[in-house]
């Protein structure tokens, strides 16, 4: 019998890894906005693109890894890792023909993307075990 050693993320469940992505990645935008706002090559409007396309890269490597650990949890890692678009979709009228709107859109297809791969990954690797 083969022992293999279990990552400590996998006693954490789904939910509380999407949750905690989503704080983290929350913060990652403002804080990055932020920065690359009070550089002067940058417009503020694209720097605040700039940071939604970092953020919505970071929610789908994240959604990977969390799907790739907990397979099952495929359909709803990427909702609630993505909170801040919905968020935002509810709050603001015009949303989701804005820039922004579209680019959180983007991440929120890729994050699906993410999460689906993750999980095919991981039920293979579960599979072989």
């Amino acid at each position: 019998m083969v022992k293999t050693k279990k990552s400590r993320l996998a006693g954490i469940p789904a939910w509380a890894l999407s949750l905690i992505t989503f704080i983290v990645a929350t913060l990652l935008i403002f804080i990055l906005a932020a920065l690359l706002g009070s550089l002067e090559i940058f417009h503020n409007n694209f720097s605040e693109v700039l940071a939604y396309i970092f953020y919505g890269i970071v929610i789908a490597v994240a959604c990977f890894f969390i799907c790739k650990i907990h397979p099952k949890s495929f359909w709803y890692t990427p909702v609630i890792c993505n909170l801040t678009c919905i968020i935002a979709a509810v709050v603001e009228p015009g949303f989701w023909t804005s820039e922004l709107g579209i680019v959180l859109g983007g991440s929120f297809l890729l994050s699906y993307a993410g999460a689906i791969i993750g999980a095919r990954t991981g039920r293979r690797l579960i599979n072989q075990a």
